[in-house]
């Protein structure tokens, strides 16, 4: 039986299923992870961008705290609704209402007033685990 050569310029079957294997299992690592335990390129991105959002309301809790202790500074009170703050819509990221309640701790002759800003999170509902609360302390007078 006379032996058969395979064509110029083309791999054996065998060679060639072999190395677009290995050409798409280094793909799949690099996109989902390797087998050693680190990040895929994505699950960095996620934590990423759940860094990014946390760290946006972060800075816009801060700011609003400022008017929850401008309000109380006018008005002898803090205020009860998000209208009386007259700082604009209180929006998180997702564009849907922050909502606040107050901490106040009592220490003989001091006190000292929490602002505790609640957002719904990625899935837009309150009291879920993927709610942020950011809790800021009110200045003192």
């Amino acid at each position: 039986m006379p032996l058969t050569h395979a064509r110029p310029g083309r791999l054996g079957g065998g060679i060639g299923l072999l190395l677009m294997m290995i050409v798409i299992l280094i793909g799949m690592s690099m996109y989902f992870g390797s087998f050693g335990g680190s990040k895929s390129y994505m699950q960095q991105m996620a934590t990423a961008k759940k860094q990014g959002v946390a760290l946006a309301t972060e800075i816009n809790t801060q700011q609003l705290t400022t008017c929850v202790w401008i309000y109380k500074n006018e008005h002898g009170k803090l205020p009860e609704t998000a209208e009386q703050l007259n700082c604009g819509p209180l929006l998180d990221p997702w564009h849907k209402p922050l909502t606040f309640t107050y901490k106040i701790e009592k220490g003989g002759a001091t006190e000292v007033t929490y602002v505790i800003w609640r957002s719904g999170g990625p899935d837009l509902t309150l009291n879920t685990p993927d709610d942020i609360i950011n809790t800021d302390r009110l200045p003192t007078q």
